[in-house]
Order: C-alpha cells, then structure tokens, then sequence
C-alpha cells in the first residue's frame, strides 16, 4: 500500500489481530449458540452481514479489500437491493392496477416520495402491502397522503397483522372514511334504569385476538386513538348504518337514550385499513354485536 492510505493502512493494521481472534472466536462458538432455525446465531450474523458486504473485517488480513473497495461495494449492495425491492413492488403492484381508463395522473413528487420510502422494503408481505398502496394511488390519486406511507415504513410485519386483526372486526360508514371498533354500549343513568344490572355492556375485544396492549400498540403507531370515544344518544328505534366486513350492518336502539363506545381510527389508520380485504364472518358478527344486544339490534 501507499502512504496516500498510511491512516488507513494503520486503522486496519492495528485491528487485524482483533479481527481474527473475533473471526475465529465466531467460528468456534458457531455449534454452541443454536437458534429455532436451526443456525446459531453466530452464522445468522455472518450471513447477514455478508449479504450486507459488511463483513470484510471478519476476513484473514491477507484476504481483506482496501477500505475504500469494501465501501464501494457495500454502497452497490445496497443500491442493488433497494433496486430489487422497487422492481418487486411494481411487478405486485401491476396485477392489482385495473385497466379502466384515469382521470387523474398520480402526482411525480408522491411517487418520488413512494420510491424513497418503499426502498428497503424486502419482506415479501410488506412488498405486497406496499404493492397495493401504489396500484391504488395510481388510480385514484390523493388516497394516500405521505405522512401515511411515513407511518407505513415504520410498522413491522407483527405490527401490519396485528392492524389487519384489529380491522378485521373493524367497522366503517358508508362512504368508508371512517372506520371504528366497537366496545360497548350502555343507557344514559335514570331513575328508571338504575337497577338494570345490564345497563352497561362491554365487549370483550380478547375474545376476537384483540387485547388492550394490542389496542395500545396501534395506538403508539398512530393508527387510532387510544381512548375510548362515544357516539351521541340514541332515541328508541333510532338506526345507524354501517358496514362489516364489507356487508351492510344496520344497528337499532331498543331503548332510547342508548350509546355506543368505541376506539376511533386516526386519519392515516383509515387509509391503511383500505388495505385489508374484506373476509366476511357470520359467526364473528354474531358475537361482536351479541355483547351490545341489550341495547342495540342488528340487522
């Protein structure tokens, strides 16, 4: 090497017996740490860290790469990847675009946006996710707002199915702008009520997958609100439509002065729950709007 790399030189130098006693130290202990997969977790880390070109240190010095060649690679790596991840989520996103004629060209500068922030997506269920945002977009520009797709790139595959969960007993209106998860309902305190043991009802989210650590969970990645919110009063026989599971659902008071509890969906929530297709369940309606049926018919 030349003096042009002497501080280099000197960095990688003094670390090369580190290095090796790590190499060899990775090596020797590779059968002790086993993991579910199968591989110890020293493997998965040089795996990882390989497929990522950050592993040359981990080489004999004789075999090591100048630092800078390491960096070049390490950058066409990931410029190769990230390639990969895009060309992926077009290829998806193509089969769920339809072949109706648009309106609307979807704006450059979301898909600029689209572009940087879908980047380092390589899980394919995310890909797929990610897919679908596109391909709606695409045809109805507006749908999604970037502050949406921040908040996307920040969930992991536990988190999307844990909201895919949550929206699966989700309910929404008819225009689909807003979408709620029932908890309860109960009948304005009177004279006449106070000693129905019934008065107030409760659904037991557990029940369907949901507990309130989950509910907190979505909350903290701001898809909806983590308190409780209540709808106006209901008079006797009074209606609200919705929709469940993509099937009309017609709610009626039996009683009147009747309220409905539920956790409200953040903005950006609503627009990811446009997301998750709709899986009808007969049985989970029936017990969703069984726990309210004190106060509240379906039909």
């Amino acid at each position: 090497m030349t003096n042009k790399h002497a501080s280099t030189d000197n960095i990688i130098t003094v670390n090369e017996s580190a290095n090796t006693a790590i190499a060899s130290s990775v090596e020797d202990t590779a059968s002790e740490r086993k993991t579910k997969t199968g591989h110890s977790s020293a493997k998965q880390l040089l795996t990882l860290a390989k497929s990522f070109a950050i592993d040359g240190s981990l080489l004999p010095p004789e075999k090591q790469m100048p630092l800078q060649d390491r960096v070049a690679k390490r950058a066409l790596t990931s410029a190769q990847r990230q390639q990969l991840n895009l060309e992926g989520i077009i290829v998806k996103a193509v089969n769920y675009c339809s072949t109706s004629k648009i309106v609307e060209q979807v704006d450059a500068d979301w898909f600029a946006q689209f572009m940087e922030l879908a980047q380092g997506v390589s899980n394919k269920t995310m890909q797929d996710l990610w897919a679908k945002i596109l391909a709606k977009e695409i045809s109805y520009p507006g749908a999604f707002a970037i502050k949406t797709l921040k908040v996307f790139k920040d969930l992991s595959i536990h988190d999307a199915k844990l909201f895919a969960k949550a929206t699966a007993i989700a309910l929404r209106d008819n225009a689909g702008r807003h979408y709620r998860i029932l908890s309860g309902s109960y009948q304005v305190p009177s004279l006449w009520n106070s000693f129905d043991k019934s008065r107030t009802a409760t659904i037991d989210l557990a029940k369907f997958g949901l507990s309130y650590s989950d509910l907190l969970a979505l909350a903290n990645n701001g898809l909806l609100f983590a308190q409780e919110t209540e709808t106006t009063t209901f008079d006797k026989h009074q209606e609200l439509a919705l929709i469940f599971q993509g099937q009309p659902l017609i709610l009626q008071s039996v009683k009147k002065q009747t309220v409905l509890k539920y956790y409200k969906y953040s903005e950006v929530g609503c627009e990811l729950a446009r997301l998750i297709t709709d899986k009808p369940d007969e049985s989970i309606k029936q017990s969703l709007t069984h726990y309210i049926g004190h106060h509240f018919t379906c039909k």
